[in-house]
């Protein structure tokens, strides 16, 4: 057994018990000390800002920190000790003095470097309970880089200090219940750059609030409630018209009164800029860390971030999407002009207009709810500003030619929109071009076959999108709506078939004693056309005739109410037309074949409605100079 001498130093002893003392102090001293190692430099009820800059004391002083291979520099800051590639700093607890969070935790972290820049520098989070210190995996935050670039807001990215630089990580939403966080800084060497240098460091984050049950309840069933009170009558007029020339019009959304921007309709004490935009940007949010569920809540922690922490005029997207599909209004308007300018396209905002998808597009696809809303949003935006969807240009503000409907990674490094959504862009780019130019339909016609078969027809134009073209057929009654049971997949138009195509397919197995209505529908990626409506019966009695009356129709049959007698001739001719009964007796007179009729077309109707049900005959007899001729044709009358 050990035993220690009692002639070592007083000194000693003092520090044993020192470090007995520390080992038993309490978790919320430690988190007490670590707090004094940041400033605060705004905080409210909803926010909080914390700064910390780093002395040459910092790693002796602060024992709520661990570091490996780094070190501080005698005139402040943090870097990589000599020989080092790699480094990590390590705040064990800092704690979130923000009350009732809810529905989640917005945060995120600013970096000042020196010869530094995002490739150098990886940044964790790792939020913890006070109840019952349950912490939970490391998250990494990647790096926003909307501030990024030569022009628009934002642009302090870049100090006029040569190779000082401030990065800014993306929004994370952590869970409601964490009251600390852990953060893990690891610095690394790269070969074009010297030993990275952290400056300061600056914590923002921000309680959005959960959003009122029945209001998020009606927009996860995808139904946007309007309030006089919440919600202004000139943005409501403009909401689902065309506005600006558009020939698309402005879908419907959410207004910033009613996702709860603290601002209102208005950009508070800021004036904003208009612009035209020439490009679209696609963004995703990409905020880690939480199962969202409450979206107006994260639109409510993007303003924060962008407003409190970047310091912006405003948010810095035009509109956001969640994946249900809901459209947010983002950046105030001037007046009632959506054309404004936003601040998230690297700096380069002039002549963009930008929307974010929200949540993490990294690794999964964007739902379809969502997706058809951005088609339907940039559908709008083009057309109200001339843009050619499928084109590219040049982007003055960034020197850059670039497609009219970009991704953000098209104007800087950066993962945005994600690496599951940029693929879709070109894909994206079709579907808005395909809702602004629908296919065509016409000329639904019918062809009678047999009694159980009949061939139908139409003429499609695609207008440039794959199309499908589809026939739909159900029971038909007069002075009913039609309910079309029955559909199938006649052909595919391709996209580059610019001519009008004509479309024929045979229904079979059909019921002689019922009437079909039947229709034609074209259909591309998102719109169709839907030619008009037509009906026939197999049991049409059409007889050719191999003298000079050559047809001879009655349609429908059966029939309820009405029918109608069509015959053509081809020479001048006495006509008599007459509907006998099955045992030949006259029951009306169409016509008495006194009066000469010329040649041509007839189409006569052929009231029933006083008749009963039964098995009926129509007698034509022609007469003229050179033949004389009587035909005789059922017709059944059901009602």
């Amino acid at each position: 057994m050990l035993r220690i001498s009692p002639f070592l130093p007083q000194q000693f002893w003092s520090f044993r018990v020192l470090l007995s003392i520390c080992a038993a102090l309490p978790v919320f001293f430690v988190q007490t000390f670590a707090q004094h190692l940041f400033t605060e430099t705004s905080s409210d009820q909803q926010t909080r800002r914390l700064q910390m800059t780093f002395s040459k004391n910092t790693l002796v002083e602060n024992t709520s920190l661990q570091r490996q291979g780094v070190q501080a520099r005698a005139e402040g800051g943090i870097e990589l000790e000599a020989g080092q590639a790699r480094g990590s700093l390590v705040f064990m607890s800092i704690p979130i003095r923000l009350a009732d969070v809810s529905p989640f935790l917005c945060f995120s972290l600013k970096l000042r470097m020196e010869t530094a820049e995002a490739g150098n520098v990886r940044v964790f989070v790792r939020p913890a309970s006070n109840e019952d210190n349950v912490i939970n995996e490391w998250t990494e935050l990647t790096f926003d880089h909307h501030c990024e670039g030569a022009s628009g807001e934002g642009t302090t990215v870049v100090s006029a200090k040569a190779d000082e630089t401030t990065l800014t990580t993306n929004l994370a939403f952590l869970p409601k219940d964490a009251r600390t966080v852990q953060l893990r800084i690891e610095l690394a060497r790269s070969f074009l750059r010297r030993n990275p240098l952290l400056r300061s460091l600056e914590i923002f984050a921000n309680n959005p609030g959960g959003t009122n049950t029945e209001f998020l309840t009606s927009l996860q069933h995808g139904i946007i409630p309007r309030s006089e009170v919440n919600t202004t009558s000139q943005i409501l007029s403009k909401n689902t018209t065309a506005v600006q020339n558009s020939t698309f019009p402005r879908p419907t959304f959410v207004t910033r009164t009613e996702w709860g921007c603290p601002w209102g309709q208005t950009s508070g004490p800021n004036t904003l800029t208009p612009t035209t935009p020439t490009h679209l940007i696609v963004h995703h949010s990409f905020s880690p860390g939480n199962n969202v569920t409450d979206w107006p809540a994260a639109v409510r922690g993007v303003w924060s971030f962008h407003v409190n922490s970047n310091g912006w005029s405003d948010i810095g997207y035009n509109w956001l999407i969640d994946p249900s599909g809901n459209i947010y209004q983002g950046r105030a308007w001037v007046d009632t002009n959506d054309n404004t300018q936003g601040a998230h396209f690297c700096g380069f905002n002039r002549a963009t207009m930008g929307v974010c998808m929200l949540g993490d597009f990294n690794s999964q696809v964007p739902s379809e709810a969502a997706q058809k809303s951005l088609v339907r949003l940039l559908a709008y935006r083009s057309s109200a500003s001339g843009v050619s969807v499928l084109a590219t240009s040049y982007h003055p503000s960034s020197m850059r030619t670039l497609n009219n409907i970009s991704g953000h990674r098209d104007g800087c490094a950066t993962d945005c929109p994600g690496n599951m959504l940029y693929p879709l862009l070109p894909t994206l780019r079709q579907r808005v071009f395909a809702i602004q130019n629908p296919p065509s339909v016409r000329n639904p016609n019918a062809v009678i076959s047999s009694r159980e078969a009949a061939q139908v027809s139409c003429a499609v134009r695609a207008n440039g999108s794959d199309t499908d073209v589809f026939v739909e057929w159900g029971n038909f009654r007069s002075g009913t709506p039609t309910s079309f049971t029955n559909r199938r997949l006649v052909q595919r138009v391709n996209a580059s078939v610019s001519a009008e195509t004509s479309i024929s397919t045979s229904l079979s197995n059909l019921d002689p004693t019922l009437r079909y209505a039947f229709r034609f529908v074209a259909q591309n990626s998102d719109t169709s056309a839907t030619s008009e409506q037509r009906d026939f019966s197999t049991m049409s009695t059409n007889v050719q005739t191999f003298l000079q009356s050559s047809s001879f129709l009655i349609s429908p049959s059966p029939a309820s109410s009405e029918a109608f007698v069509w015959y053509r001739l081809e020479e001048a001719s006495r006509v008599q037309l007459r509907l006998v009964s099955s045992t030949g007796a006259p029951v009306l007179t169409l016509a008495d074949g006194t009066s000469e009729q010329a040649a041509g077309e007839y189409r006569l109707p052929l009231n029933i409605s006083t008749l009963a049900s039964g098995v009926y005959y129509c007698q034509l007899q022609v007469r003229n100079n050179f033949v004389g001729e009587q035909k005789i044709v059922p017709i059944v009358i059901m009602k």
